[in-house]
């Protein structure tokens, strides 16, 4: 007796463990098996005929096919009297090839459903998951798409979800999708930097503009340091705090400016992070001797390499400013190189940039290059470190910010 209930519980484990095993995925049928913070891609927003790999790469989500270009943005026209054009995302395919659609996500999902058309009502629509380590984690499939129809698929391996593949199987009909909904395993967080901020006593205001890239609210916190890392008061508007809550609707966008009080003169840089992807402006305003001007520069992501143009004149006081910001909890060494323009090598320096954990340095060409003080200079500055840093570039006349100046990096 006793070895048949042993024989019993080992073949109902064994059962169990198939079941735990094939049980990685779950089909969903429709948009409300989804969270509310769900994030959707209707692709109304981009022109028909546009390759569409990283159109919302912001959001960690690239799609690809195979061997016969990326999928493109169609447009679907609706009969004469019916509805606006609807714009799908659809597989390209070749002649006689039917590779599926992929869907790769660089933050793992933990569902993911869209509506799928395209097809007949014969034409099934499979969905194969896979998690970041490559590990199939099963399949769902939708028979008859002669009609827009919604399928997602839910994942319960901890890993989440980390590539998709949708494919109709042997129909000679492209993969067809549209109203994308994703769901993470945790909503990243996006962070990008202002990497100059200022205010002074009626001569220098900061306008921090934040804009929402997407069509989904963007929820988060402007938070500003000095140049030493340390939490910054400033006052934006009615209050004065270093930390700045915001909730933009999909692309709108908010000012906050300072007021042009501070004495002795504030120096830093802002943080931004959201849960939604969002661009950052710092507009410098100046006033002197009753002038007023502007220059705007744009947000910085932080990277381990960046190259950017070096320019100088000694006559006329025009110079290259360069802001840099650590955005990580240790300190950072980094190399400044300079180039001419032949791109022969002229000048390094080795420490100037070092900066201590979250800290901030402003510096002019002339500064990190004492050589050139009197000097006329074309050229490029490489800046490199162990650790990512967020830098822009700046064009100045007598100190005073004029232009945005280019910079670039292999890096993403």
């Amino acid at each position: 007796m006793k070895k048949r209930q042993s024989f019993i519980l080992s073949v109902l484990f064994v059962i169990l463990g198939s079941l735990s095993a094939m049980a990685q995925v779950a089909k969903l049928s429709s948009p409300s098996n989804f969270d509310p913070d769900c994030v959707k891609f209707d692709f109304q927003e981009y022109q028909a005929g546009i390759q569409v790999a990283d159109v919302v790469g912001k959001w960690g989500v690239n799609f690809q096919g195979v061997a016969t270009g990326n999928p493109q943005i169609h447009l679907i026209v609706a009969p004469i009297g019916g509805a606006e054009p609807d714009r799908v995302l659809q597989n390209q395919t070749a002649p006689g090839s039917n590779p599926p659609l992929i869907i790769n996500f660089k933050y793992p999902v933990s569902k993911v459903g869209f509506v799928a058309s395209n097809g007949s009502d014969s034409t099934t629509v499979t969905l194969t998951a896979f998690d970041p380590l490559g590990e199939n984690l099963g399949s769902v499939s939708e028979t008859g798409l002669a009609t827009e129809k919604f399928i997602g698929v839910r994942g319960f391996s901890s890993r989440g979800i980390g590539k998709l593949l949708v494919d109709y199987g042997t129909a000679t009909e492209a993969e067809q999708i549209d109203d994308m909904i994703i769901e993470y395993v945790s909503r990243p967080k996006f962070t990008t930097y202002l990497a100059q901020v200022g205010d002074a006593k009626d001569l220098l205001q900061t306008i921090l503009v934040i804009s929402n890239l997407s069509n989904s609210t963007a929820t988060g916190e402007l938070r500003l340091f000095d140049s030493g890392g340390t939490p910054m008061l400033l006052k934006l508007g009615q209050e004065t705090n270093s930390v700045f809550s915001f909730s933009l609707l999909p692309f709108s966008s908010k000012s906050f400016t300072t007021e042009g009080a501070s004495e002795p003169v504030k120096v830093g840089y802002a943080e931004i992070e959201s849960d939604t992807p969002v661009e950052g402006t710092a507009i410098f305003r100046t006033t002197l001797a009753g002038a007023l001007t502007e220059a705007g520069v744009g947000s910085s992501v932080p990277r381990p390499f960046v190259v950017g143009v070096a320019q100088k004149t000694a006559a006329t006081g025009f110079d290259t400013g360069v802001a840099a910001v650590n955005a990580s909890d240790q300190a950072v060494d980094a190399q400044v190189r300079l180039y001419n323009e032949a791109g022969n090598l002229v000048a390094t320096n080795e420490s100037d940039l070092d900066l201590g954990p979250h800290a901030h340095k402003a510096q002019f060409l002339s500064q990190l290059f004492s050589t050139l003080a009197n000097n006329d200079f074309k050229g490029t500055l490489v800046i490199t470190s162990d650790k990512p840093m967020a830098l822009v570039m700046i064009r100045t006349l007598g100190g005073i910010a004029q232009s945005t100046l280019p910079v670039g990096s292999v890096s993403q």
